[in-house]
């Protein structure tokens, strides 16, 4: 999905968008609890994920919001802050405990996005 994704966004950057294109490749890696998962295991995972909405803001596309925020409460770890144990951003709702600091900016950028305060988002490629 990533890669995919990324030369889409380059494809757009040189004058030939084909925002049809990254459509389709968006629609197989959704994962049905929510996010998007960058190959076929169907886990989500939080890269794959910033990278699909990324994606979708440059090209033009819808994103459904209720999508990403199912997968950002499941990988939630918040609650854990107090008890010591890694809380933030979990990379994948599967993780115990956050992820650590960029795991955290990505999750807090897509809460802005969602949230309206920050639209598009910024072309961070992290993979």
């Amino acid at each position: 999905l990533r890669a995919g994704l990324q030369a889409q966004r380059i494809f757009a950057a040189l004058g030939q968008p084909d925002p049809a294109a990254a459509a389709a490749r968006l629609a197989d890696p959704r994962v049905r609890g929510g996010g998007w998962a960058n190959e076929g295991n169907r886990v989500p995972d939080l890269l794959s994920t910033y990278e699909a909405v990324l994606s979708a803001d440059r090209l033009g596309l819808p994103v459904d919001g209720s999508h990403v925020a199912r997968f950002l409460r499941s990988a939630d770890r918040s609650a854990d802050r107090s008890a010591d144990r890694g809380g933030g951003t979990a990379w994948t709702p599967l993780g115990p405990t956050g992820g650590g600091p960029l795991a955290d900016c990505l999750g807090d950028l897509l809460r802005a996005r969602l949230s309206g305060a920050l639209y598009p988002l910024p072309p961070l490629v992290l993979s």
